[in-house]
C-alpha cells in the first residue's frame, strides 16, 4: 500500500511538471513597436549627374583637322578658338573669286573710260554694304523666327527690321553711284556685268563663310566634356568634333520603368544619395520625356523605359558622367501611424496583425491605408506604441503565449 502511494505521488509531479512546462512554454517571435511616421511609395534607380545645357559642335565644313587647342576638362570662354580645320583650299577659291571680280571691274573702267581708282574705290564701297547687308539679312531672318516664339519683344523686332533695311538701301546707294560713273556703258550690258558680278559675290560670301566656319570656336562660357577628333583627322560636314557643357547649371539622368513614369509628375519628389559618400539631398523632377525607348538591363532582359530629368537642390557640383542613387516617391503621407508591411496578413480578404498584448497574442483586424516599399498606414486597429509580431508563421494562433525576441 505503501508503494502504491509513493507511485501515485511521483505520476503526480510528473502530470504537474508537464502541466507547468505547457503553460510557461512560449513561442519566440519577432516584433515591431508601431509608431508614427512616413510613408513612401518610391522606386529606386540610378542617375547620371549631367550639364543641363550640352553643345556638341559638328563641322560645317569638310577638311583636315589643322589643330586642336582645347581638351577635355579645358575650360573656355565664348567666342574662344577650340578647333582649327585646313582653310588653304577655301582661301585659294576666295582670291580666284576676288579676282575674277576685279577682272570685271577693270574691263568696266576700260568700257566705260573711267578712272579705275575711282572704279576701286566705288567696289569698295558696294563690297562693304554687301557685307553689311548680307549680315543684317541673317540676323534679321534668324531673329522672326525668335520673335515668333516671344524671345525677343517686337520693339527689339522693329529695330532689327529698320536695320536690315537701311542696309538695303545703303547696298543700292552704293551701286547706283557705281551706275552713275559707269552710265557710258550700255543698260543691256551693264546688267549683264551685274548679274556677272552678284553671282561672284554670292559665292564669295558662301566661301567666306565657310572660312570663318574652319575656326570652331565656343558657344558659351564653359569646359570642354569631350573630344571627337584628333590631328590629322578627315572630318566631313556634320561630323561631330567637340562638344563643350555650361557649368553653370546642371541636372541629373535617369531612365526609369514606363509603369513607374505614369505615377509621376513634374515636381515628383526624389532622393539623392551619394554611393561612394553617404551624402544625402533633395531635388524634384524637372522633365519627363514623352517617347519611351528600349533597354536592356543588367540581366540581360529588355524593358521599356522613359528618360526622366532630375533638378537637384543644394547639389554640389560633380563629376559628368557620376552615378547617383535616386529615390523617386510618387506617394507620401507624413507623421502617420504605421507598421511595417511584413506584419500584416489577410484572412478571407481582410487585414489583420498579431498584436501582442502581456505576452499573448491578440488577432487584430485593422485598416491600411497608403501601402509604402517598408511601410503600411495603418487607419484604424493600432495605435502609437502598439507591438505587432514581424513575419508571423503559420503555427501561431490567437491567445498563444509569446517570448519577444
Amino acid at each position: 500500500m505503501k508503494k502504491k502511494i509513493i507511485i501515485i505521488v511521483v505520476i503526480l509531479i510528473i502530470v504537474s511538471m508537464i502541466i507547468i512546462g505547457n503553460f510557461s512554454k512560449s513561442e519566440k517571435v519577432e516584433s515591431y513597436i508601431v509608431d508614427k511616421g512616413n510613408v513612401e511609395n518610391y522606386v529606386d534607380e540610378i542617375g547620371v549627374f549631367s550639364a543641363k545645357y550640352e553643345y556638341l559642335i559638328n563641322s560645317k565644313v569638310t577638311g583636315e583637322i589643322d589643330e586642336i587647342l582645347k581638351f577635355e576638362g579645358d575650360k573656355v570662354i565664348k567666342g574662344e578658338l577650340m578647333v582649327r580645320i585646313d582653310s588653304s583650299d577655301i582661301e585659294l577659291q576666295i582670291n580666284s573669286l576676288k579676282s575674277q571680280i576685279q577682272g570685271i571691274y577693270s574691263e568696266i573702267a576700260s568700257i566705260a573710260k573711267v578712272d579705275k581708282e575711282k572704279i576701286s574705290q566705288l567696289k569698295s564701297e558696294i563690297e562693304i554694304a554687301q557685307n553689311d547687308y548680307y549680315e543684317k539679312k541673317d540676323y534679321y531672318e534668324n531673329s522672326i523666327a525668335l520673335f515668333e516664339k516671344g524671345a525677343i519683344s517686337k520693339t527689339e523686332m522693329d529695330t532689327i527690321e529698320r536695320m536690315y533695311k537701311n542696309s538695303q538701301s545703303s547696298l543700292s546707294i552704293a551701286k547706283n553711284s557705281f551706275s552713275l560713273q559707269t552710265k557710258g556703258i550700255s543698260k543691256e550690258l551693264r546688267e549683264v556685268y551685274d548679274s556677272q558680278i552678284d553671282s561672284l559675290v554670292y559665292k564669295l560670301k558662301i566661301l567666306e563663310n565657310s572660312f570663318e566656319n574652319c575656326s570652331v570656336k565656343a558657344p558659351v562660357d564653359g569646359i570642354i566634356t569631350d573630344k571627337m577628333v584628333d590631328k590629322g583627322a578627315i572630318v566631313n560636314l556634320g561630323s561631330p568634333i567637340i562638344e563643350v557643357s555650361d557649368p553653370s547649371e546642371y541636372i541629373i539622368k535617369s531612365d526609369i520603368l514606363v509603369g513607374d513614369s505614369i505615377k509621376i509628375s513634374e515636381n515628383s519628389e526624389v532622393v539623392i544619395k551619394d554611393p561612394e559618400r553617404d551624402k544625402i539631398w533633395s531635388g524634384k523632377i524637372s522633365r519627363i520625356y514623352p517617347k519611351a525607348f528600349d533597354k536592356v538591363s543588367d540581366l540581360g532582359i529588355e524593358q521599356k523605359r522613359v528618360k526622366v530629368e532630375v533638378i537637384p537642390q543644394e547639389l554640389e557640383f560633380l563629376k559628368y558622367g557620376y552615378e547617383l542613387d535616386l529615390k523617386i516617391i510618387f506617394d507620401k503621407k507624413e507623421d502617420v501611424v504605421r507598421t511595417k508591411d511584413n506584419c500584416i496578413f489577410k484572412i478571407s480578404g481582410e487585414d489583420y496583425v498579431f498584436l501582442v498584448d502581456k505576452n499573448k497574442l491578440i488577432l487584430q483586424n485593422i485598416v491600411i491605408g497608403l501601402e509604402g516599399e517598408d511601410y503600411v498606414e495603418v487607419i484604424e486597429g493600432l495605435e502609437d506604441g502598439d507591438i505587432v509580431v514581424a513575419s508571423p508563421g503559420n503555427s501561431l494562433e490567437e491567445g498563444m503565449k509569446v517570448k519577444i525576441e
